[in-house]
């Protein structure tokens, strides 16, 4: 509730109050722009189960939102987006994940078993996906 009276009174002020008063209260000459905040725990095993199921509509949501997805990690096994598509062998969400990951900060991140995503397609046998992962990584200059 305060939150909602401070937005209304930032919002309504200028029309109430002259621009020495609004200086005089530094709400004029100072603009507050925060980030937005991380996602939830349910958002991000949202995202996993998008990831799992290869489901590219729901990770362009979260990643739209959220442009540094490849840091959120899944709290049963440390898990990320990219570790999750590679394990269920879903290779055109891999693509849009790398697709958005310029840098391949994802491919490097190891789970809590010390796995890399492409680790995660190797124990599954996700050869299509290993295949894929290694041109990219070797494409890239991502150690294998």
């Amino acid at each position: 509730m305060k939150k909602f009276i401070l937005k209304a009174f930032i919002i309504l002020a200028p029309l109430c109050l002259s621009a020495a008063q609004l200086s005089a209260m530094n709400l004029a000459t100072t603009t507050t722009i925060t980030a937005p905040e991380g996602p939830s725990q349910d958002q991000i095993n949202i995202a996993m189960a998008a990831a799992k199921k290869g489901d590219i509509k729901g990770l362009s949501y979260f990643v739209r939102r959220y442009p540094n997805f490849w840091q959120y990690r899944d709290t049963i096994d440390g898990a990320t987006l990219t570790h999750k598509a590679a394990g269920h062998g879903q290779l055109d969400a891999l693509r849009y994940l790398l697709g958005v990951d310029h840098e391949g900060r994802s491919l490097r991140m190891r789970n809590d078993n010390n796995d890399r995503p492409i680790d995660m397609a190797r124990q599954f046998n996700r050869n299509n996906v290993e295949a894929y992962l290694t041109t990219f990584q070797t494409q890239h200059g991502i150690p294998l």
